[in-house]
């Protein structure tokens, strides 16, 4: 709805001039254009992607190590945003999970990645050390919320940065989980 409002209805608004029906085709073709609206969203990711990485400097020395992983946290936070808009997901009843995640860990004081999203992806979309009744247990349910039981290669655990939760910055963390909401639209 937001792209819509933002970068369709001002194109298909009426012409100054209509009677220069090119221009006004031109500018109805640009409503319907979506380079504009995914080239704006890529360079704020590449922005996003940036800060993060530029954050794990001290924590994954390692260049490529350090790249994996913040493509890995970026591919699972993109499913994540894509299954939540579908609804399958959901915490304290919420239906915008990942919102719902991060204000219960800004709450708490919790760190975001090792506190919440570490259940989320490999004790919820993946099923690290559970099963299906492992899975739909209490305790997991109040650290993860509602997740589907997919079993899915993207959360499976990759290295030893998958597993030593935490190692993310807790504010680029917030930044990045915030990235897809406001950007995909």
């Amino acid at each position: 709805m937001r792209t819509l409002c933002q970068f369709n209805l001002p194109a298909l608004r009426y012409p100054t001039n209509p009677t220069d029906s090119e221009n006004w085709l031109k500018q109805w073709r640009a409503a319907f254009d979506v380079e504009a609206v995914t080239d704006k969203f890529f360079a704020e990711y590449r922005e996003v992607f940036t800060e993060v990485e530029d954050a794990l400097d001290k924590k994954i020395p390692e260049v490529e190590a350090r790249r994996m992983f913040t493509q890995r946290l970026f591919n699972r936070l993109m499913f994540l945003y894509f299954i939540q808009k579908k609804g399958w997901l959901k915490f304290e009843g919420r239906a915008d999970y990942l919102r719902a995640l991060l204000d219960r860990a800004g709450a708490a004081g919790e760190n975001f990645y090792r506190d919440r999203l570490y259940w989320v992806f490999f004790y919820g979309m993946s099923n690290v050390g559970e099963d299906f009744k492992v899975h739909t247990s209490q305790q997991l349910q109040e650290r993860r919320g509602e997740v589907p039981y997919l079993n899915g290669g993207l959360f499976d655990i990759e290295d030893d940065w998958d597993s030593e939760a935490g190692r993310v910055h807790q504010a680029r963390q917030a930044s990045a989980a915030r990235t897809f909401p406001r950007r995909a639209g």
